[in-house]
């Protein structure tokens, strides 16, 4: 059986492209490690759905789990998962382009098989394991020309969309630009689909959805897509919509590196470098987006295969790898070794896994 590993909403949206081209009974959404208040969104979601699962906190559950998953596909690594069952096939299905640091991070050394997007996420995580050129499945629909628009369009009357897909943490454009984005509500119609670490407070004048809105319909109708360091950036990208980037002062480097692609893709973008310049970037970028015909080149050097299959193709290779035994070249053997006596027992006894995953050394 496959196990679909998830610790928020927005993971299960990854993968129904995928297991839509699979039997139920070939499959089991696993609710595993995280923060607190996404697990919690998480389980209430499933449970809201009627869409069965097990939980890694659940002793019965997890030894259902370590008796009958033989591969299990995540976004990244949770480490309490590779620790239950080491023998089982382990997975990745990359879900975004930004943060080189944490994408091509050590830990993708624990992964059999990753799936990316194409030629640069394979040069960067070829090292670790074998990648498979997927695509993106969440675009499957977009190239099918499956998507139907958002109805919020209806709620524009006429006014130009604007689709703000902001990231979280201290490289969130939130607090800096929330203000001059609700000033520009009266002339124009702006939808805030936040990142699921993102979570806001109180009145505001834009229309805000969570990580479970269905992000292609909402592409389908923007003029514009606003964006800061989110891997939401390549979404518009991928999509071919005019995109204005926010700028914030002084960014960390280990957050964001000046190499990372969510820096470099700035140069094919007009930027914001601070909030009272909004409204007049964007009336320029509604009139013209001079950088969109340099993204359409550079496109094919960061997406492959565009045939709308992708998630047909991630679930034949999961199918194929039930069968398969778990085989690994001697170096990488002993260098695995290494790891889960050195850095596992930190991992999983750090509470805050997820944002040191990339500093254990």
């Amino acid at each position: 059986m496959i196990g679909f590993l998830i610790n928020t909403k927005f993971h299960y949206t990854l993968y129904e492209p995928i297991m839509k081209h699979l039997n139920k009974s070939d499959y089991k959404i696993i609710l595993t490690e995280g923060y607190i208040r996404n697990v919690r969104e998480a389980r209430s979601f499933l449970k809201e759905k009627g869409i069965d699962f097990w939980q890694m906190t659940d002793k019965n559950e997890q030894n259902l789990i370590k008796e009958n998953i033989k591969v299990f596909l995540g976004p990244f690594f949770f480490p309490t998962v590779y620790r239950l069952k080491p023998e089982a096939h382990h997975l990745r299905l990359v879900y975004g382009l930004a943060k080189d640091g944490w994408n091509y991070a050590w830990w993708n050394i624990f992964f059999d098989l990753i799936f990316v997007y194409g030629e640069y996420d394979a040069k960067k995580l070829s090292f670790y394991a074998p990648v498979v050129k997927a695509g993106n499945p969440k675009f499957d629909r977009w190239f099918k020309g499956e998507v139907e628009e958002s109805r919020l369009k209806d709620q524009a009357k006429g006014r130009p969309i604007i689709l703000y897909l902001p990231t979280y943490g201290e490289l969130s454009s939130w607090p800096a630009y929330q203000k001059a984005l609700e000033d520009l509500s009266e002339d124009y119609f702006v939808i805030a689909k936040l990142h699921h670490g993102l979570k806001v407070s109180g009145e505001n004048k834009l229309i805000i959805l969570d990580e479970s809105s269905d992000l292609l319909s909402l592409l389908k109708i923007a003029n514009v897509v606003i964006s800061d360091y989110s891997g939401a950036i390549f979404d518009a990208v991928l999509a071919g919509k005019k995109l204005l980037l926010l700028n914030l002062p002084d960014i960390p480097e280990t957050l964001s590196s000046k190499e990372s692609l969510e820096n470099v893709i700035r140069g094919y973008c007009l930027q914001v470098d601070e909030p009272g310049k909004i409204r007049e970037k964007l009336e320029e970028i509604l009139h013209h987006d001079a950088f969109l015909s340099k993204r359409e080149e550079i496109k094919p050097k960061i997406f492959s295969n565009i045939e709308g299959n992708s998630g047909k193709l991630i679930a034949d290779t999961l199918l194929e790898f039930l069968t398969k035994e778990k085989r690994l070249p001697p170096g990488k053997v002993q260098l695995i070794k290494q790891f889960e006596q050195i850095s596992l027992p930190k991992l999983i006894r750090n509470k805050k896994i997820y944002g040191f995953l990339n500093k254990i050394f």
